[in-house]
């Protein structure tokens, strides 16, 4: 398998992507909107019945993780957009007549969304501690780890539904 050929398909849908940018914008401002309002509904709902401190989870330690993950699940439809995509344009055809095995065109096609959910979950988690006072207490790399597995749970099902 060729890494150079799965990386010529890469750049081309990072150069699609660079031209029209709208998708990665919406889906990164507007989980940052929803979790302003989810917030303080989680942070209610996060007293516990006594009353007490004791136990009191703030509502952004709810928020931006539960929001952040919804909103990565939308990018499941971006994989197999990437190869319908090609379908629209006509290109499907000479893009499975290159050199280029099948393996490493689907290879190329999973890089763009990886790199997309990665640089989402990255500027939200970074976002929601930032603007939403999210506090990590547990391990950033142990998190780290949790969210690429995400990541790449979250194509392989999309190349899955292809």
């Amino acid at each position: 398998m060729s890494l150079w050929r799965s990386w010529a398909v890469a750049k081309h849908d990072l150069r699609v992507l660079r031209s029209d940018p709208a998708f990665l914008v919406i889906m990164t401002v507007m989980p940052l909107i929803v979790m302003a309002f989810i917030k303080p509904a989680f942070g209610t709902a996060a007293v516990p019945f006594g009353g007490g401190a004791a136990g009191r989870a703030d509502g952004a330690a709810h928020a931006v993780p539960a929001v952040t993950v919804m909103f990565a699940f939308f990018l499941v439809g971006n994989v197999g957009f990437g190869v319908f995509r090609e379908h629209g344009w006509n290109t499907w055809e000479r893009l499975r007549a290159s050199p280029a095995a099948p393996a490493e065109v689907m290879a190329g096609k999973v890089v763009v969304p990886l790199l997309t959910l990665a640089l989402q979950l990255v500027v939200l988690i970074g976002l929601g501690g930032v603007l939403f006072d999210l506090r990590v207490h547990g391990s950033l790399v142990a998190m780290a780890a949790v969210a690429g597995a995400l990541a790449l749970c979250l194509v392989a099902m999309g190349l899955f539904l292809l």
